[in-house]
């Protein structure tokens, strides 16, 4: 899985070189299905993908399901927006064959309601795909009154999970209208142990450093 690292598509021909390297026989011969690509959904970069005769998984960070929604969270889709995004999977989907993997994140009060659920099915009806929710992780310290998308000094965060019941609607909300779809189980909540959390730890526990 080509994610954590940055960018995969970001450093195109350094990833491809990494996947045909794996992908060869003289190589690692490592299935190109078995591959993954984690984007936060540079277009171009999944059209040129789509166009290299590889059949690599893709997952794209979406969180949600509309501009005014995934603007707020993820300031790439201010040069993509999700119209774009969602036409450049199509044809990846039309081209490889494979299933695409909509990561989206649910924050409370955010991308979470109904309407989003129903924004979120209609978005991507007739496309080969599947969605991973994946409920907000909480973050300990001061962010209560920043603006979405920002984060403290601290590495506090603003977003908040939602109630287990608006998830669990959520997900039968898109099951109901046709989307395949999985609410994530998240472990290690109990220790700051899930994703994100070790990283906020690891910042409170290094020293002050001089502006």
């Amino acid at each position: 899985v080509f994610m954590g690292m940055g960018e995969p598509l970001a450093n195109y021909d350094a990833t491809l070189a990494a996947i045909r390297i794996f992908n060869e026989p003289e190589g690692f011969k490592i299935g190109a299905r078995k591959m993954t690509i984690s984007t936060v959904g540079l277009v171009p970069m999944i059209e040129r993908l789509g166009r290299e005769g590889l059949q690599v998984e893709l997952s794209v960070s979406l969180h949600g399901p509309n501009d005014e929604v995934r603007g707020r969270l993820m300031p790439v889709n201010t040069k993509y927006p999700v119209a774009q995004l969602i036409a450049a999977c199509h044809a990846y989907a039309e081209a490889t064959k494979r299933l695409i993997t909509f990561e989206y994140i649910l924050i409370d009060k955010v991308n979470d309601q109904a309407v989003h659920a129903n924004q979120l099915s209609d978005l991507l009806k007739g496309l080969l795909c599947k969605v991973n929710l994946i409920p907000c992780h909480p973050v300990a310290g001061r962010g209560d009154t920043l603006p979405i998308g920002s984060v403290s000094p601290s590495g506090a965060s603003p977003y908040r999970r939602p109630p287990r019941d608006r998830m669990l609607l959520f997900e039968r909300t898109l099951r109901r209208r046709g989307v395949l779809c999985t609410l994530r189980r998240s472990r290690g909540l109990d220790i700051d142990g899930a994703c994100g959390q070790l990283r906020l730890r690891r910042i409170d526990a290094q020293p002050a450093q001089p502006v």
